[in-house]
């Protein structure tokens, strides 16, 4: 079982049409069970039939086995500091780019441990972190009709 955490924007549901169309199993999270089940309807009306469903982000890292992280950048280090115990001893894939935006363009924001999955991994020390998936599409994750030909960068 995949879980994203932070799943209903559009580079999680992207990433979880993407993999629950290969068949696998898919909880996308959110702080609000009424919008995953919303994220979960989009999905659905893509591809009905989708093993996938919603819950809340704290359910997400309880059930999944591995987990994707894919909130903004401002909303990682509050979400992960109260799934540390529920995440103990699972791989955490961590999709998060720290960018912020201003007037419509996107800026780099410095991280402090130096990017956002060690950032990540210092918050979850009993988690085995592994960042990934940043140079993929939302648009073109989202339309499972394109074939996504590239490279992943993946780091642990």
């Amino acid at each position: 079982m995949l879980g994203f955490l932070g799943g209903t924007g559009p580079e999680g549901r992207g990433l979880a049409l993407r993999f629950a169309l290969a068949g696998q199993q898919v909880l996308i999270g959110s702080r609000d069970a009424v919008r995953a089940g919303e994220a979960v309807q989009k999905m659905l009306e893509i591809a009905p039939d989708l093993p996938v469903r919603g819950a809340e982000n704290t359910a997400v890292a309880q059930e999944a086995e591995v987990v994707f992280i894919v909130v903004p950048y401002a909303a990682q280090k509050d979400l992960l500091e109260g799934l540390s115990s529920a995440l103990r001893g699972k791989i955490v894939v961590n999709a998060v780019i720290p960018l912020e935006f201003a007037g419509g363009q996107p800026r780099a924001v410095a991280v402090e441990e130096g990017s956002a999955a060690l950032q990540a991994q210092t918050l979850l020390p009993t988690s085995q972190v592994v960042a990934a998936f940043h140079s993929l599409s939302a648009t073109d994750l989202l339309r499972p009709q394109r074939l996504i030909n590239g490279d992943v960068v993946v780091c642990s």
